[in-house]
């Protein structure tokens, strides 16, 4: 029936093997058909499954229309099956007519399915899918590209010395001598053939030494070129890689147009000379930027995690290795007189982004969530005001300390703000949620005081309506909302930024689970207490969510007393102060789970701001 396609798959996995098709380089919206293995009983079901769009999460499809499975088979770690797919999409948003052109992805393991509707799990991030180099009909089987030009490979290394280069980056700015600099990268156009670029790279590193460019000043679909040393060994392999979409680097599909000469790894100090074309190669098309005409941001950077195998991509640099970029766009190709570029170091930046993480920790989790604990659980034990200077006080420096962080996130990225727009869940959807949710609780954060303002008297006729809003309804939205975007936020900086990895995140998780367990606790403690004490305080010291309930059914009127410590235009001169109201019963229960609450909490988040200041 030639209105279906033929596949037959087979390679060593103990969960999946699959092939998908994209109208792009990357798995999103990917359309992907594999042969999954059942965990129950290891058979294999061959399944039609894609990924959502914008993301590389994948699922089946709504159904399997237009899927026949042939033959499937499990042996010695080893998984094949046949099958055939109509040509034609049968799952509208799902399938792509497959006769087109498309970049083919090819990947294997994961785990293997809990169920006959799973789709594929997750690969492992060691083991990313390959892709084809070019898009390609697999109905026609004919490449949509032209085949490669054939290039003249220069005959011999570069003359000149590294010093002699066209453009230099030297860091620190300055050193004049490769081998006294922390990182020196010279390129010029190669001597005996105009259409390569001539590569010199060396540095302080035991993984690698890198020069990237890219049309943005970040590192996505960024072209990488380095120096990667193989294990512990001294040898040391040029390899061209790329940034497909996001910040994970992985090796071009081949190395076409790249010429080795030299490579060391001598006392710690990586070094490399080759030549690479500076025009486009069809065979990587994609992963290769065309250096011969184009205005790119360049990168430089080291790392200390060496490949585990030649032809490895290079391994995520740590964050106080962050590369440092230039300042403006440069077009390589034009630059005739020697130059030493400038460079603008994401030290700066990466500082800025620490300080941001640390106001906030003090802002929110420290100032905040204390303001918020004398009013949830210390009137009774302060009734003649106190815990609400507290509170007040708490709140106003956490909004400030706020409003700190939140203009240092704005100035630390001004340059690396995406082009697609600032919501945009498909390149990082954790950041984009973390900035969304940070706008939304710095604006409701500034609306709250601005609505205590307006208040009336504790025992006016509407204030309950300023209770519901300030209290239940704001108070509680940002409370819920700033312990969502710190975990967030801690995620994010644990996989971008700090040595510790995901530590600070687990830091915080804790954290979270002690404040939540005691919240619950409390709760339960005083809403039984008050249920189970005198009738007249039940509306007094049961947990604020429960006093309107407890005061209907006890007929008090005064739950609102002792709110602020004084009204609005003082007491009349020939009445007496009100005498001090004493502390409630439980008063020395309120004062123990205050103690608590900061014993646990300050050493947490001080543990936290010394990890997120750890300098590089």
């Amino acid at each position: 029936d030639p209105s279906f396609l033929d596949f037959y798959l087979e390679g060593d996995a103990a969960g999946w093997v699959a092939i998908g098709v994209s109208e792009t380089p990357d798995m999103f919206s990917a359309d992907v058909l594999g042969c999954n293995v059942l965990s129950t009983d290891l058979t294999v079901f061959v399944v039609d499954t894609w990924n959502l769009e914008g993301s590389r999460f994948n699922q089946r499809d709504t159904t399997d229309d237009g899927l026949v499975a042939h033959t499937t088979s499990f042996e010695n770690g080893r998984i094949s099956c046949s099958f055939s797919r109509s040509i034609a999409a049968m799952d509208a948003g799902q399938d792509l007519n497959l006769n087109g052109d498309y970049f083919v992805m090819y990947g294997t393991n994961g785990g293997p399915a809990f169920s006959l509707t799973a789709g594929l799990s997750a690969h492992s991030f060691a083991q990313p899918p390959a892709l084809s180099l070019m898009t390609v009909n697999l109905v026609t089987a004919q490449s949509a590209t032209p085949a490669p030009p054939v290039v003249i490979v220069p005959p011999l290394p570069p003359t000149r010395a590294p010093e002699d280069s066209r453009l230099i980056v030297s860091i620190p700015e300055g050193c004049n001598i490769s081998s006294q600099c922390d990182l020196f990268v010279g390129i010029s156009t190669n001597e005996d053939n105009s259409s390569f670029f001539d590569f010199y790279i060396e540095g302080d590193a035991n993984g690698w030494v890198a020069v990237g460019f890219s049309e943005s000043r970040n590192m996505f679909d960024a072209d990488v070129l380095g120096c990667n040393r193989i294990g512990t060994s001294t040898t040391v392999e040029v390899v061209d890689t790329w940034n497909p979409g996001s910040r994970t680097n992985i090796a071009d599909g081949n190395q076409d147009g790249v010429v080795t000469y030299s490579a060391s790894f001598v006392d710690g100090r990586i070094s490399c000379n080759f030549s690479r074309f500076a025009g486009l190669l069809s065979t990587d098309a994609g992963p290769d930027l065309d250096l011969a005409n184009g205005n790119y941001f360049i990168m430089f950077g080291v790392g200390q995690n060496p490949a585990s195998a030649a032809g490895s991509a290079l391994l995520t640099h740590r964050p106080q290795s962050n590369p440092s970029l230039t300042t403006e766009q440069i077009d390589i190709a034009e630059e005739e007189e020697p130059v030493e570029v400038e460079i603008a170091g994401f030290g700066s930046r990466e500082r800025l982004v620490r300080a941001h993480g640390i106001l906030m920790i003090i802002a929110w989790p420290v100032l905040a969530m204390t303001a918020i604990f004398f009013a949830a659980w210390m009137k009774p034990a302060l009734p003649n005001g106190e815990w609400f200077q507290v509170h007040r006080s708490f709140l106003i420096a956490s909004l400030f300390v706020g409003a700190l962080g939140f203009l240092l996130i704005f100035v630390a990225l001004r340059d690396n703000l995406p082009n697609n727009g600032l919501i945009n869940f498909t390149g990082n959807p954790t950041g984009t949620a973390h900035f969304i949710i940070g706008i939304i609780i710095m604006a409701l954060h500034i609306a709250n005081p601005i609505i205590a303002i307006f208040r009336c008297k504790p025992d006016g006729k509407h204030r309950w309506i300023f209770n519901l809003l300030h209290a239940s309804t704001i108070g509680l939205l940002v409370e819920l909302l700033a312990l969502v975007n710190i975990g967030l936020g801690t995620n994010i900086f644990g996989t971008g930024f700090s040595r510790f990895g995901n530590d600070i995140f687990w830091v915080y998780i804790g954290y979270l689970i002690f404040f939540l367990l005691l919240t619950v606790g409390l709760f339960i403690l005083f809403t039984v207490l008050a249920l189970t004490g005198d009738n007249d305080d039940r509306g007094k010291t049961a947990p604020s969510l429960l006093k309107p309930l407890l005061a209907h059914n006890t007929g008090s009127a005064t739950i609102q007393q002792g709110v602020e410590m004084t009204t609005p235009g003082g007491l009349p001169a020939k009445e007496e102060p009100p005498k001090r109201k004493p502390a409630s019963q439980d008063a020395p229960i309120r004062w123990v789970a205050l103690g608590v609450f900061l014993s646990v909490m300050l050493p947490m988040m001080f543990t936290l701001i010394v990890l997120i200041a750890q300098d590089p």
